[in-house]
């Protein structure tokens, strides 16, 4: 609503769509955001009267007024979608750095990986093959393994091959140091100062034993072990047992025998209360340098990444993060951002507790332009649903901003909290209520609950939802089988179905992805409709899987196994019995195993093949078989469709085929296009949502998924599965300082030998407890009508069980339930041809790399030009600087400018930049022929009667020009019959346009 405001307001300074960023967290967020946009100011224009009713509360704006304005904005956002600003912040940050990237040392060019996990594994190889052969760095190697191996737990499995493990940690380190801004620094002093200590504790030891000798007197039991640890100098066994304090003579009885003991123990103890401070030091610089092999590893690993980013063109989204903050730390600003103080004006950012101060450190001083004008700042986020610290999101920021600890000098922070639920019925909040305000204060001692928020939020439904809803908790023990858990969550799911819910209306929480699939077995199992929200990566379809491999054998002719995996699989098999060739699956199979067993007296099967199935082979093969290798990485998928007819042979696995295209097309606007690379590509693992399959709406299924994915939405029935479980314990600590990173190592024992460490490891285990809170939270509040919560306990664990109200919400009575009316969902019939493109050679020209620079500059300059001002000097110069400042490139900019502002004033020429009524220009629009090829035109104007297309040119004229435009011609005349089409050549340098006829 705030960005609706914004863009139809009358009032508000710098509200065109290019000076407003909406900024969201997943790609998800930003694509519902755009369409909610897009529905809103559709139903405005078409006068709806709830939408009209709501804007018209915010703005000043007649009916008639709002629609008018509401029309207008519709055609100008589809006509310049790409200032439409609503995107991820990883997105807004990655143009940032590409328009700055040479101050950065990279091309502007640079490809931004959001995954890293090619890049990494590519230099951990490069790492470890360096440091094995380099005996002066062989020891970084030995210490990494032997600290790998020490921190195995107990009942883990044995590292026969540690590297596996080692490349895990040091790309697991790379990315947890990636989020945080500075360098490591090295423990290398500290190092010495523990080796000094180490002596000096030895020496004091032997100071303690030799009195102990000398006293006569009987040692205790507990001592003796002290001693073994010392005569094997291991310092961190002795200074880890008690009795190294307590007098270590055994207490005699009688009175002078007493005497005697108090004597010796008066001599004993100024050395104990030595050895005992020398221990506090020698524990925290044992902390210091415990990591100091990972903190040498991280160094030479990370010079590695950046070498190898350079030479390779890429950086990943993380380092883009850091790289500018660093740069902003050192009170250095890319050029890019005086640009972008100046356009965008107005900042939304949703979910903002889930910012990293990475984020932060990058945006601030944006906002701090936009807000010294006439710009704003309006930030959504709920500190309660902050569950997301793991991937370096860290709510203090909003509770900074929100108690006016961090503000804005310029602009004073207006706090507004929506103490009205739109959401959930009465009973929903009253157990969120119970549980955060009154049972977790009693649990948890720590301030967790009310750091976050959770002990203190007020919440009210709406009028309409009070005294309804329905909330039932119950408790499960002893149930190592799952048995019980799966009873009763099967059981609830029939009796909602049998009281009107339909499947649609279900959802079922779990807190890890392993309990998603245990679910949605259980769910199989007895024939229920579910939506698994952990495997909808196509990956796993077993038609992906047969793609892969065809795209794997054109890749490489020699894989016959890829060959075999294709034509043995599910498409080809339907394919042939589709066929009326009289080629069986069974023959091919055969003739597969036979290849196989006599492989030795041929090297290739494909040629075989060929050779045995000439038909099959020139009718599916043959054609894709020559084509690899030229055809873009899209139109080859495209190609393979069209030969299997894919869609008409797995018309159930149409969602898979069409978000593998989908995947393609956005491999290929990553800037990659070549099919080595995207084999690999799918071969990543990979934890977002690049290949999932969204979620159809409306679909009459159980939805299952983990309460992190269940962020931002909600359903009628929500089932909550929770599990007891411990914490996973992590001792390596993270140390920020002016001066940059530390990585300690800290238990619990070692926190309470120094203040500092002992802050450091409360904060953390505070911040877990606000996780672990707000994730309850999240879990507890996604329900409308009914919640139904599973809770698992279990011996070694007590919690989230502890938190939850162990009276209350028994099993009762259920309220009649609503039954909904499925709303009938107009489906779009689809159509997808198998016609094939004929491929035609295209005329090239020879171009020196700077005449080809200078024509893209250009033509860009004239993209963004619609009509001529006044002052066509100005707005040229001003389209120029632009320009530059995206993207980075330098180009003469002055004679470019003079050619332009000479070419637009001639006589002929300024006809086609002339304002007209109702007239409207598409700079750069592409458009499809009949055959499916895709041609952008530099400028087509649309009148009432007449449509021109204008192509510009930079150098002399050329036969072929006219052939091309009259192909535009023909394009335009079949989407705008009854005009008369135009078809002009623009000379740019000679300053003359022809017409082509």
């Amino acid at each position: 609503m705030r960005y609706l405001q914004f863009i139809l307001s009358n009032n508000i300074p710098g509200n065109k769509l290019r000076n407003i960023l909406a900024i969201t967290f997943t790609n998800n967020a930003a694509r519902e955001m755009k369409q909610r946009i897009l529905d809103y100011l559709k139903k405005a224009a078409t006068g709806d009267p709830d939408t009209l009713r709501d804007l018209l509360a915010i703005l000043d704006l007649s009916k008639d007024e709002l629609r008018a304005r509401a029309r207008q904005k519709v055609d100008y956002l589809l006509e310049n979608y790409s200032e439409f600003q609503v995107q991820t912040i990883d997105s807004f940050l990655s143009r940032v750095f590409r328009a700055s990237a040479l101050e950065f040392g990279f091309s502007p060019g640079v490809d931004i990986l959001l995954n890293s996990q090619g890049i990494l594994e590519q230099a951990f190889s490069t790492f470890t093959s360096e440091l094995a052969a380099d005996p002066t760095k062989r020891t970084i190697l030995d210490q990494l393994v032997e600290l790998l191996l020490e921190n195995q737990q107990a009942d883990a499995r044995f590292l026969w091959d540690p590297f596996v493990k080692l490349s895990e940690e040091i790309r697991k380190l790379y990315n947890k140091l990636g989020s945080q801004k500075g360098e490591v620094l090295s423990a290398g002093n500290l190092i010495a100062e523990k080796k000094k200590l180490h002596a000096n504790i030895l020496s004091t030891f032997g100071e303690l034993f030799n009195l102990i000798q000398q006293s006569t007197m009987e040692m205790t039991s507990n001592f003796k072990p002290v001693i073994e640890a010392a005569r094997r100098r291991d310092v961190e066994d002795m200074i880890g047992r008690k009795s190294l304090y307590k007098p270590p003579v055994k207490k005699p009885s009688g009175k002078k025998a007493q005497e005697e003991y108090d004597h010796w123990c008066a001599r004993f103890g100024p050395l104990q209360s030595t050895l005992a401070q020398m221990a506090n030091e020698y524990s925290v610089a044992a902390a210091r340098t415990y990591y100091h092999a990972y903190v040498e590893g991280h160094r030479y690993f990370r010079r590695i990444i950046r070498d190898l980013m350079k030479h390779e063109g890429q950086i990943t989204i993380a380092d883009v993060n850091k790289e500018l903050a660093e740069y902003i730390d050192r009170e250095l600003v890319p050029e890019i951002y005086f640009y972008l103080g100046e356009r965008i004006s107005h900042y939304l950012i949703d979910e903002f507790q889930d910012t990293s101060p990475l984020q932060w450190d990058v945006f601030r001083p944006l906002l701090e332009e936009s807000l010294s004008k006439e710009g704003s700042l309006f930030v959504v986020g709920d500190t309660k649903q902050s569950i997301y610290t793991f991937r370096g999101a860290d709510w203090r920021i909003m509770r900074r901003l929100m108690s006016g600890d961090e503000s804005f000098p310029s602009a004073p922070v207006n706090n507004k909290t929506l103490e009205t639920n739109f959401r959930s019925f009465e009973s929903i909040l009253e157990v969120t209520r119970k549980v955060f305000h009154e049972v977790v204060p009693s649990v948890v001692r720590s301030e967790a609950s009310r750091l976050s928020g959770l002990s203190e939020f007020q919440q009210h439904v709406k009028p309409e939802f009070k005294g309804k809803g329905h909330v039932e908790i119950a408790f499960i023990e002893d149930d190592k089988e799952q048995e019980q858990r799966k009873q009763l969550l099967l059981a609830i799911v029939a009796e909602c179905r049998q009281r009107g819910f339909s499947y649609g209306d279900i959802t079922v929480l779990t807190p890890k992805n392993g309990d998603v699939v245990a679910v949605s077995s259980w769910l199989n199992e007895h024939g229920i409709r579910f939506i698994s929200h952990s495997s909808l990566d196509i990956r796993g379809r077993k038609i992906t899987g047969e793609i892969l491999a065809l795209m794997r054998f054109l890749d490489s002719p020699i894989d016959g196994l890829s060959l075999m995996t294709f034509v043995l699989g599910d498409l080809f098999t339907a394919l042939l019995r589709r066929r009326s060739s009289g080629i069986s699956p069974d023959q091919i199979r055969a003739f597969l195993f036979e290849t196989n067993r006599t492989k030795g007296q041929r090297p290739s099967l494909y040629a075989r093949f060929r050779e045995q199935f000439p038909d099959l082979w020139n009718e599916y093969f043959e054609d894709l078989f020559n084509r690899v290798g030229y055809l873009p990485l899209y139109d080859l998928a495209s190609e393979i469709y069209k030969s299997f007819d894919l869609i008409a042979l797995a018309n159930d696995e149409e969602g898979t085929l069409v978000k593998f295209l989908e995947v393609i097309k956005n491999f290929e606007e990553d800037g990659q296009n070549n099919l080595k690379d995207f084999l690999e590509f799918a071969e990543e693992e990979s934890d977002d949502a690049d290949w999932d399959i969204p979620v159809p709406q409306g679909e009459d299924a159980v939805q299952v998924m983990t309460i992190h994915k269940a962020k931002g939405l909600d359903n009628r029935v929500v089932i909550v599965l929770l599990v007891d479980s411990r914490a996973r314990s992590d001792n390596l600590f993270i140390e920020e300082s002016p001066d940059g990173l530390s990585l300690v190592r800290i238990t619990k024992d070692i926190s309470q030998t120094d203040p500092h460490l002992e802050s450091l490891y409360e904060d953390r285990h505070v911040r877990q407890a606000v996780d672990d809170l707000n994730r309850l939270y999240v879990a507890l509040t996604r329900a409308k009508e009914e919640m139904y919560v599973i809770s698992v306990k279990s011996e070694l664990a007590s919690e989230p069980s502890a938190f939850l109200p162990s009276t209350g919400f028994d099993s009762t009575t259920k309220p009649a339930v609503t039954v909904l009316t499925p709303s009938l969902k107009k489906r779009a019939t689809l159509a997808h041809p198998i016609e094939r493109a004929l491929l035609k050679p295209q005329s090239t020209e020879k171009l020196s790399l700077y005449e080809r620079k200078r024509g893209d500059v250009v033509h860009a300059i004239l993209s963004r030009i619609e009509f001529v001002d006044a002052d066509v000097s100005d707005q040229i110069s001003r389209t120029s600087l632009e320009i530059q400042r995206e993207t980075g490139e330098p180009f003469d900019s002055s004679s470019i400018e003079q050619q332009l502002v000479s070419f637009m004033a001639k006589a002929g020429v300024q006809s086609i930049f002339t304002r007209k009524e109702k007239r409207t220009v598409l700079n750069e629009q592409e458009f499809v022929n009949h055959d499916g090829r895709l041609f952008r035109m530099d400028r087509v104007i649309v009148d009432e009667d007449a449509v021109a297309v204008i192509d510009y040119k930079t150098g002399d004229e050329n036969e072929k020009y006219a052939e091309q435009v009259q192909e535009y011609m023909n394009i335009l005349s079949g989407i705008y019959a009854g005009r008369s089409i135009r078809g002009m050549l623009a000379y740019v340098d000679r300053g003359f346009v022809r017409e082509v006829t």
